[in-house]
This record gives C-alpha cells, sequence and structure tokens, in this order.
C-alpha cells in the first residue's frame, strides 16, 4: 500500500507541476485500435495471444501532455487483456548542444493490471523513464537515433526492472496524407540480463476532408512472439 502511494502521489504531483500548462491552449486526441495480440514488448512476453481493443484519450497542454489509455480483451492463461494506464509527460528540445539539436520526453506512468481483478492493485506497476533523441533530416524523412531508460516498481513490493533501450527511429512523408513511422531497438533488461529486440512500423492516412480524422495500420515484431498487427484510427479536436 505504501508503495502504491507513493506511486500515485508522485503521478499527482507531477500533474499539479503541471497546472500552468493548462492554462494554455490544448490539443487533444481520442484514438483506438484493433490488435491481433498485446505484447510487453521490453520483456518480452504476451500480455495476451487474443484479441484485444485498445484505445485511449490524450490532451496535450504545451510541453505537457496527460494520456488515459485502456486495453480490453478476453482474459487467456496470461492475464493481461485488460489494463488502464495513467500517464503524465514533459517534452522539451535541447537547440544548442555540441551535437546538434535533442529531443527529450520525461514521463511518470501508472498501470492498473488485470492479473488480480482490476479492483485489486497489488498486481499494479509504476514506470518512470527519459527518452532522448536526436533528430537528423535527410530529405523528406527524419532519422532520430535514440535511447530509452525505464525504472518499472510494483505496488506489492517486488523487485523493480530497470531497462536501457537504444535503437533508432525514422519517419516522413509517403504522400500529402499518408506518412510512415519505423522503430528498431534493443530492450536491455539490466535487473534480469535478457535482451530483447523489438520493432514496429506505422502506415497513417491523414483523411484530411473528414476534419481531424487519420486512419492507419501498425505491425509490432518482439523477439520470440508472434507478430501483432492492428488497425488504428485517430481524432484531433
Amino acid at each position: 500500500m505504501r508503495t502504491r502511494t507513493l506511486a500515485l502521489s508522485i503521478l499527482f504531483s507531477t500533474t499539479v507541476l503541471a497546472g500552468p500548462a493548462l492554462a494554455q491552449d490544448c490539443s487533444r486526441t481520442a484514438y483506438i485500435g484493433l490488435g491481433s495480440n498485446y505484447q510487453y514488448q521490453d520483456l518480452g512476453v504476451y500480455g495476451s495471444e487474443r484479441p484485444v481493443v485498445q484505445g485511449g484519450h490524450t490532451t496535450t497542454c504545451g510541453a505537457w501532455s496527460f494520456d488515459v489509455w485502456a486495453s480490453a480483451g478476453e482474459r487467456d492463461q496470461y492475464k493481461g487483456a485488460n489494463e488502464i494506464d495513467l500517464t503524465v509527460s514533459y517534452a522539451r528540445t535541447f537547440e544548442s548542444t555540441p551535437i546538434g539539436p535533442v529531443s527529450t520526453q520525461w514521463t511518470v506512468a501508472y498501470y492498473a493490471f488485470d492479473f488480480d481483478g482490476l479492483t485489486q492493485t497489488r498486481d499494479d506497476a509504476y514506470d518512470f523513464h527519459v527518452d532522448v533523441a536526436r533528430p537528423i533530416k535527410v530529405g523528406d524523412a527524419t532519422v532520430a537515433p535514440f535511447l530509452r531508460l525505464t525504472h518499472i516498481g510494483f505496488v506489492n513490493g517486488a523487485e523493480g526492472i530497470d531497462f536501457v533501450r537504444p535503437g533508432v527511429r525514422l519517419s516522413g512523408p509517403v504522400t500529402d496524407r499518408v506518412s510512415y513511422r519505423l522503430e528498431a531497438s534493443v530492450s536491455m533488461n539490466e535487473t534480469g540480463d535478457i535482451d530483447t529486440d523489438r520493432y514496429q512500423a506505422d502506415l497513417n492516412w491523414d483523411v484530411g476532408d473528414t476534419g481531424g480524422w487519420v486512419v492507419g495500420v501498425r505491425g509490432k515484431l518482439t523477439e520470440d512472439l508472434e507478430p501483432a498487427g492492428f488497425i488504428t484510427a485517430s481524432f484531433s479536436y
């Protein structure tokens, strides 16, 4: 209980510190996806081998973003299909560094799992991570080598897990309305001394004439797991 209170207190404090950002004009995005399975890619294990519906809502106010995310599906032997996450992030770009512009994102999150039931908290976890990237323009594309450092803690007091995740992202336009985003990385579990290769590819179509709608497809590939495919849609307003 003490660990859970600490995690939620940090999440609440971060939100309070972001209060001034809420006075700014904010953008909002609602999103949903239907996936063939659910993977905990950093760990290289399934949340569920069965299809899941996943979606949420993100509010972005200046450098701050606030996200509520949920996954729903039929429970299988992994018991991870159903989940609710709360996330607060702060993004900042440092324009003048010895290697050029560097973008950073600082994130705190709380994960409510369904292993013992969503109403139980003993199976919940929390996450602190920082993502540092160096975007490089190559024609119309952007190549961004990145490094993400993550600590996952558990409400029940179990030993936490630390990850170091180097990788590269590639994004750009295909046409005026179609864009892509690719990511390849290796998640190095410093606690369990296990490395997991992970990949993701997104292809999105800005519907344009219908307002803020974007539809797309997503593929995820995690070492030793079956590929995961998603159909996605989002609406920004």
